[in-house]
């Protein structure tokens, strides 16, 4: 039997999908139109009297907080009334990402 020449397979392979992998996302990103521009100075939220003074339930559990329209208002097992800039400062985020009105 001649002497024959092994050829790494692997990572001619690993390459390849490589390459089609990053081909698939630059066409699906060039047909999708997601912006990837991400601006560095967004405004801060200003919240206005009645808002900050808005009473909303947190969620100590899962760092929510709830408006009073919410069906899960008052009924989780581990929350407490607050009002809403107090939940702001505390690091919870409105369950619907809007603020209560």
């Amino acid at each position: 039997m001649p002497n024959v020449t092994k050829v790494h397979v692997p990572g001619y392979l690993t390459f390849l999908v490589a390459a089609t992998f990053m081909c698939c996302l630059a066409i699906w990103y060039h047909y999708s139109g997601i912006s990837w521009h991400f601006s560095l100075n967004k405004r801060p939220r200003v919240l206005n009297d009645a808002q900050i003074k808005r009473k909303v339930w947190t969620d100590k559990s899962t760092g929510l907080y709830y408006c009073s329209d919410s069906h899960l208002y008052g009924h989780t097992a581990s929350g407490e009334y607050v009002a809403q800039g107090e939940a702001i400062q505390k690091g919870y985020s409105p369950a619907v990402h809007e603020l209560c009105q």
